[in-house]
C-alpha cells in the first residue's frame, strides 16, 4: 500500500506535533524539578549588624534534581522581619545552578531596623536580644535562563532566623 501525499502529510505534522508535546512535557519536568528543588542555609557572613543597619550574605544550597542546569541572570526580592516588609534587594551577579546536583546561591540581606520600627514592631531591642524570634523572609523572583530557555519571574521564598544566621556565621569565620 502506498501513501497518498495528504496522508504522507498527515503523518509528518502528527510525528512533529508528537514531539513538540514530548519536548514540552520534558521542559515542563525539568521546571518542576526547579521549583521543589531543596534549600538549605549553609552558610553566613554578617557585614553589620547593628541598630543603625542589618548587613549580610547568606549562602542557600539548592538541590537541582533536574537535568537542565540553569543560570540565575538576575535576582529580585524583597526582604520581611517578622512578616514586615523592610526592603527591595536587585542583584544581577550570573550564578550557575547545576543538573543532578547541589549549588549554592548567595543571597544579600540589606535593611535598616529603624525601617522596622516605622513597619510596625515594637520593642525592637528586646527583640534583638533574643534573635530566634527575629524570622527574616527572603521572598522574590529569580531570572532563570538555559539554552534558548528563560523565566523571568521564577519565585523564590527562603526563612531563616536571625539566630541562624548569626550562628551560621560564627561556624563558617
Amino acid at each position: 500500500m502506498t501513501l497518498t501525499g495528504i496522508q504522507k502529510r498527515n503523518i509528518a505534522i502528527g510525528g512533529i506535533l508528537t514531539l513538540i508535546v514530548g519536548i514540552g512535557i520534558y521542559v515542563y519536568r525539568q521546571y518542576d524539578h526547579l521549583v521543589k528543588a531543596g534549600k538549605k542555609l549553609i552558610g553566613a557572613k554578617v557585614h553589620n549588624l547593628s541598630l543603625s543597619g542589618v548587613n549580610a550574605t547568606v549562602y542557600v544550597e539548592i538541590d537541582n534534581k533536574g537535568d537542565l542546569s540553569v543560570d540565575v541572570i538576575g535576582q529580585d526580592y524583597n526582604i520581611y522581619v517578622n512578616d514586615k516588609f523592610v526592603s527591595n534587594v536587585k542583584v544581577k551577579d550570573d550564578i550557575r545552578i547545576n543538573s543532578n546536583g547541589k549549588s549554592i546561591l548567595p543571597l544579600t540581606i540589606n535593611f535598616n531596623p529603624q525601617t522596622v520600627l516605622m513597619a510596625g514592631l515594637v520593642n525592637l531591642t528586646s527583640i534583638l536580644s533574643d534573635k530566634s524570634k527575629i524570622i527574616i523572609s527572603v521572598k522574590g523572583s529569580l531570572s532563570i535562563k538555559t539554552g534558548v530557555l528563560s523565566v523571568k519571574n521564577f519565585g523564590f521564598n527562603v526563612d531563616m532566623t536571625l539566630a541562624e544566621i548569626v550562628e551560621i556565621a560564627n561556624e563558617t569565620a
